[in-house]
């Protein structure tokens, strides 16, 4: 009968695991839409002041405090792709292929920073270091598209090194701003943590 007991609690405590696990990879899909869509949001809703990469203040700042947020492999790409797919919606000018490959790439670089134990985006300095990382691939990816197109909309080649130092400015700043919006939900999360054990 104790070992019957036994095995009944052993079951008892592996459903409760697999229900808790379940229950976290939906709070962490449900987080990835939303990331996405305030990123969208951001993007959209940003005034274009004519400062190349100023936009990355709202939507990349979201990104990395998404990423810092949700610890899995590949989260940072599912935001990415979650963005695009909200920026249709939203109004993006360019198709949706173009959008995957730019912001699915750029959370694909956050997701590398995560790895990273020296580029933690739970940490000030690897917010910064991943956000400014992040920001300069997006930069690539516009750069390499612009070289191959006929004409080079809203993008002057003579410019580049301004247009890539201001992206490189407007990453840094948004990765720092990424790490207080994670900072913002960081005791919540150690106070939920600590209640569930």
């Amino acid at each position: 009968m104790t070992d019957k007991c036994m095995i009944a609690n052993e079951h008892g405590v592996m459903i409760g695991l697999c229900g808790k696990a379940k229950s976290g990879l939906l709070l962490q899909i449900l987080g990835i839409v939303l990331f996405g869509a305030l990123a969208a949001v951001g993007k959209k809703a940003t005034m274009d002041l004519g400062i190349a990469g100023h936009s990355a203040l709202l939507w990349l700042s979201v990104m990395v405090a998404g990423r810092a947020l949700i610890q899995r492999d590949g989260a940072g790409f599912a935001i990415g792709l979650s963005t695009a797919l909200w920026g249709m919606p939203a109004g993006f000018n360019n198709s949706l292929l173009h959008n995957i490959g730019l912001y699915g790439t750029t959370g694909l670089v956050l997701d590398l920073a995560a790895r990273s134990s020296l580029l933690d985006l739970r940490h000030p300095l690897g917010a910064i270091v991943g956000g400014a990382l992040a920001h300069m691939v997006k930069f690539g990816f516009i750069l390499g598209k612009a070289s191959i197109s006929v004409t080079a909309r809203r993008f002057v080649l003579m410019g580049v090194l301004q247009s890539a130092t201001l992206h490189l400015f407007f990453g840094l700043v948004a990765g720092l701003a990424g790490f207080g919006i994670w900072s913002l939900f960081k005791p919540r999360m150690k106070r939920s943590n600590n209640s569930t054990d």
